[in-house]
């Protein structure tokens, strides 16, 4: 009797054992995601839901460039090089007054593993950099950025021009009649420590501008009192416009005395541009420039500090000479572009005392977002190179 009751018993425990591991097994799936995956989830969701409830404040988009180019020097085999650029931007209208804007730029050449020494060529596993981010406050007689962004004072930007290296820091625009005062302020880090890469030193940098607008014609007065280290800057500019036509001049002086560096000195030397541009008809249009840029005239944020025909200016400091660029179109999908600069320097540096850069490109445009560029570029110059190339240039 005693061994029947032990074996109820057994029977009895394991008979609810089976039945609760059942249950456990059926309650997995439903108890599948943690708490905290859940409330991930639920983040996620709600991030959507207030996305889609407000797209028609958001504007996605961006362009996407790829190119090859290869040099055509006789004494060396030519090297097919291939490399990319993307740009994406997101534009928000938080409010009727408030805009946000967002640029991410990436650049970088294929089957490149790391950078070479003195090469500009990015691998492209480098990251992408954030090349502006700014808030924008704009009423009808004011406007105020916030942020990184770029612009230029002057519309050929000689003292002061944001527009290949952007301002981090705040603008200000002010508005009367035919008055416009602008002012920027930024902290620029001027150092930093090579064994830990923290910045150990800053410089405030601020400019202002006076603008007068009247009878087709702007006028503009541009002070950078504190500049980088111990520039100063000052420079007035002229710009008229015409339905076809638009003329431009700009004159500035710079100067540098600073207590770091004593043995550097420079006492207001001159930069002068002029540019006019033409329609010559509605398919064709020409431009010409001219320059004097004495050796010295160095603005750290100028339209020559970063020369380059993609992003501004070709002349530089220590140069005079004269640009001529066209533009036509063959057809309705086909565009036609050449670009020529002859410069001399001022004072010869031992460097070549004429120097040439030539470039020319067609342009097949297979919808207004999908383009195709080939061309050649040549320059005789310091270091003399031919080079061919093509861009396939997306926008979405």
């Amino acid at each position: 009797m005693k061994k029947i009751l032990i074996t109820f018993m057994a029977l009895f425990i394991l008979n609810i054992a089976t039945n609760n591991r059942q249950a456990v097994y059926a309650a997995k799936p439903i108890t599948q995601n943690p708490p905290a995956d859940r409330a991930l989830l639920s983040d996620l969701s709600n991030r959507f839901s207030l996305l889609e409830s407000s797209w028609g404040r958001f504007h996605l988009g961006g362009n996407l460039t790829l190119e090859s180019g290869t040099d055509l020097a006789q004494d060396q085999t030519p090297v097919l090089q291939f490399g990319q650029q993307l740009n994406v931007f997101l534009d928000a209208y938080i409010d009727r007054n408030l805009f946000f804007a967002l640029k991410l730029a990436h650049q970088g050449g294929w089957g490149l593993s790391y950078q070479n020494t003195g090469s500009s060529t990015l691998p492209m596993n480098t990251p992408l950099d954030l090349s502006e981010a700014f808030l924008k406050l704009e009423y009808p007689d004011k406007m105020a950025y916030l942020g990184r962004f770029s612009f230029s004072f002057s519309p050929l930007g000689l003292i002061s021009d944001f527009h290949s290296n952007p301002v981090e820091g705040l603008a200000f625009q002010q508005n009367y009649r035919n008055l416009h005062l602008i002012g920027v302020y930024s902290r620029v880090i001027t150092f930093i420590q090579p064994e830990t890469n923290r910045p150990t030193d800053s410089e405030d940098y601020f400019a202002v501008r006076l603008g007068l607008s009247a009878n087709n014609s702007l006028f503009g007065l541009t002070v950078v009192p504190k500049g980088i280290a111990g520039e100063q800057n000052i420079g007035i500019d002229w710009t008229y416009n015409q339905p076809d036509s638009k003329f431009s001049a700009e004159l500035g002086w710079y100067s540098f005395d600073s207590n770091q560096y004593p043995d550097y000195k420079v006492d207001w030397t001159q930069g002068l541009m002029l540019s006019y541009g033409k329609m010559l008809s509605p398919k064709t249009f020409v431009q010409v420039k001219t320059a004097y840029i004495n050796p010295k005239f160095a603005p750290s944020y100028s339209s020559l500090a970063h020369s380059s025909g993609n992003n501004r200016e070709w002349f530089q400091p220590n140069s005079k000479g004269i640009e001529l660029l066209s533009q036509h179109q063959l057809r309705e999908d086909l565009f036609w572009e050449n670009r020529i600069f002859y410069w001399n320097p001022i004072v010869n540096y031992d460097q070549p005392n004429s120097n040439l850069r030539w470039q020319s490109s067609i342009t097949k445009s297979f919808s207004p977002v999908n383009q195709l560029q080939v061309g050649i570029q040549h320059q005789t110059s310091i270091v003399d190179y031919t080079q061919a190339f093509a861009k396939w240039i997306l926008q979405f």
